[in-house]
């Protein structure tokens, strides 16, 4: 239920016109453009793309995590590969909503692999 929410206010958060973006509009990178980069065939040109990317998402989220805000926790040791396998086979799997920023489509993708613990109320 949790994450179903979680993905239902990401998309959402895609139909709103945020600093004055056209409708439509994926910011930088759609999540088409973050599929092709991080494809297994694109060993070549643009995979540091890909990774760089995922590296700069991955440290955003992390330097939430003490905040409580962090849309995703990605535990120690996890290497940049890993995310891209992650992120590439929610992308293939997800092919209808490529269109989509790449951010949000990556955020739901390694929000479903690692989710952050939820904090639980201390017990009386």
């Amino acid at each position: 239920m949790r994450k179903a929410a979680f993905g239902l206010a990401l998309i959402g958060a895609l139909a709103a016109e945020p600093c004055g973006a056209a409708v439509g509009d994926v910011g930088y990178v759609s999540g088409n453009s973050l599929y092709q980069w991080c494809s297994d065939a694109n060993a070549g040109g643009s995979l540091g793309s890909c990774l760089g990317y995922l590296a700069g998402l991955s440290d955003a989220q992390t330097d939430r995590m003490p905040y409580g805000t962090a849309a995703f926790c990605v535990p120690y040791g996890v290497t940049l590969e890993q995310l891209r396998e992650v992120v590439w086979d929610y992308l293939r799997a997800q092919a209808a909503y490529r269109q989509f920023s790449a951010s949000v489509m990556a955020t739901l993708a390694l929000h479903a692999a690692y989710p952050c613990a939820t904090a639980q109320p201390p017990k009386k």
